[in-house]
Parts: C-alpha cells; sequence; structure tokens
C-alpha cells in the first residue's frame, strides 16, 4: 500500500551546486563549506555578487502535467537575507521563506510556499506550482 504520493527528483546534480553544466549561476558563487542536514560536509554557502540585477540560481527540467514542488535546504549564514524559489518560464509563481523566523513570508500568483524545520537551523523550503507540461525553469 502506498502511503505517499510518488515523486521523482527531475533535477540533474541536484546535491551539488557547482555543476555548471547542470545550474546556471547569475551574479552568485556556490562553494560547498557547510555540514548540511545529513551530517556531511557537501552544503554549498551561496552567496551574492556585486552586480546590479538578479542574483540566482537555476536549471530547467521537463515537468507533466498537474502540481510540481521545487524544494531547497536553506540555512541563515549569518544574514536576514529571504530565499524566494520561482517558476520562471510560464506562470512565474513563487514563495518567499523568512529564513530567519522559519515562515513563509509572501508567495505570488499562483505558486503556494511550505516550509519546514529540518534540525540545526535548517528549513526545506518548498514551492508548489502547476505550469503545465514541459521543460520548465525553476530559480532561486
Amino acid at each position: 500500500m502506498l502511503i505517499e504520493s510518488q515523486s521523482s527528483n527531475l533535477f540533474a546534480r541536484s546535491s551539488g551546486f557547482d555543476y555548471t553544466s547542470a545550474w546556471t549561476k547569475t551574479d552568485v558563487t556556490a562553494t560547498a563549506e557547510a555540514i548540511s542536514p545529513d551530517g556531511t560536509l557537501n552544503a554549498f554557502a551561496i552567496r551574492e555578487g556585486t552586480g546590479a540585477g538578479n542574483k540566482r540560481i537555476f536549471q530547467a527540467a521537463t515537468v507533466a502535467a498537474g502540481s510540481v514542488a521545487m524544494s531547497v535546504y536553506a540555512k541563515l549564514l549569518g544574514n536576514e537575507r529571504r530565499l524566494v524559489i520561482r517558476e520562471n518560464t510560464t506562470t512565474g509563481d513563487s514563495a518567499v521563506f523568512d529564513l530567519s523566523s522559519g515562515t513563509v513570508a509572501a508567495t505570488n500568483v499562483g505558486g503556494a510556499g511550505l516550509i519546514e524545520a529540518a534540525g540545526g537551523g535548517w528549513y526545506r523550503c518548498t514551492l508548489i506550482t502547476s505550469p503545465g507540461a514541459g521543460s520548465k525553469a525553476f530559480a532561486f
């Protein structure tokens, strides 16, 4: 008996933001330098560059029709920044996560946000959206 819905990870190299063939970075750097929720040294510190304009990491995935979820584990690194996850191709759906309070600060268009404490200051931040079938870019 299946209790939870079936899901698949559609992102290539989802555990490594340093893979330039999988993740596109715009005015940010990503270096593995922190302990992740699983206890290993494989969490990436993402730092903004000094340029003007958008700062993001994104990847496209081919999705089926219906609801899809994009999740990322996040933790503050001594700042008060918020995390935004956005479907960047069709809908523009987004969710804004306040990592200092552990709350969903806002949602935009038709997106829904979910934040779950993962221990040690980590949160699993999830955007739920229905962008339609096809190749869609997701950014944070």
